[in-house]
């Protein structure tokens, strides 16, 4: 159940960045970078640490999404 959950998960990401790239090419805009994990400011090393934390096995798919939630909006992303 755990592994189908990762899979939606997954699938879900990946949606939802091609529609972000897609988004951002036809506005002219540039192609998002990846995140460095290298020297991040305050901010994102606070979703890192917590990530760090996140035990993803004993997680409900709810709970996976509510904790995604935070980190999001932690990084100030709604």
């Amino acid at each position: 159940m755990i592994e189908r959950a990762r899979e939606i998960l997954f699938t879900l990401e990946r949606k939802e960045r091609d529609v972000v790239e897609e988004t951002r090419q036809r506005a002219g805009l540039p192609a998002l970078q990846q995140m460095s994990l290298f020297g991040a400011a305050p901010r994102e090393q606070d979703v890192l640490d917590a990530l760090r934390v996140i035990e993803v096995d004993a997680l409900t798919p709810i709970q996976a999404l509510n904790e995604l939630a935070k980190l999001k909006e932690k990084l100030g992303g709604g």
